[in-house]
This record gives C-alpha cells, structure tokens and sequence, in this order.
C-alpha cells in the first residue's frame, strides 16, 4: 500500500536501529517494513539536518514535524 504512515514507535525503532549499526536490510526484516520504506525515512532524517542522537531526544510532536512535512 503506496504512502502509508508508519507509527511512531515503529519510526523511534528505526532510529534507535540505526543508532546500534544494524543494516537497513537487518531493520526492514526486524520492523516487517519494505527496505525502500526504511531508506525513505532514513532520507528524511538526514535531510532534517540532526543527528541521531538529537532525533531520539525529540519529542513526538517534534519528530512527527520533520518526518511527515505538511504539503
């Protein structure tokens, strides 16, 4: 299903995934999302400019803003 919002601990997971140095096909395979799902927010987090460290530290309102931009 094209354009499907993941939730937010599934989003935090990723982070925390990436985080530890597991492999985006390790954390699609963990979180039973496609690998082109798992790179699509890995391309936001980068284009938001913060680390990963500052990402885990935002709160939901905050991480939802930099991954789901308004239209």
């Amino acid at each position: 299903m094209a354009n499907k919002v993941i939730s937010m601990q599934q989003i935090r997971s990723i982070i925390q995934l990436l985080a530890k140095g597991h492999s985006l096909r390790n954390i699609a395979r963990q979180l039973h999302l496609s690998r082109k799902t798992i790179t699509a927010y890995v391309r936001r987090f980068h284009e938001s400019g913060y680390s990963l460290h500052e990402l885990r530290n935002l709160d939901d309102g905050s991480l939802s803003a930099l991954v789901y931009p308004s239209a």
